[in-house]
């Protein structure tokens, strides 16, 4: 078992990946990474335990959203 802490900047939601299924984990999101000196605050800061077995997935959206040469998205496994 373990604590992590996301800072979310606005791009795809992490997944925890468990023995009973997958869940997103809920963030506060920011600002895109560079931008911070726009925020009137500090950005939030998500903690997050992970039990055993758990995985924590940060996906990207180069891989969600990748093009092929002719600018079309590549299929997706599910459709």
């Amino acid at each position: 078992m373990g604590t992590v802490c996301v800072l979310d900047c606005g791009r795809r939601p992490l997944l925890v990946l468990g023995p009973h299924g997958t869940t997103e984990v809920e963030t506060d999101p920011g600002l895109p990474c560079g931008r911070g000196d726009l925020l009137s605050r500090a950005p939030a800061v998500t903690p997050r335990t992970l039990g055993p077995g758990h995985l924590l997935v940060a996906r990207s959206g180069g891989v969600t959203e990748a093009r092929n040469r002719d600018c079309t998205l590549y299929p997706r496994p599910n459709g």
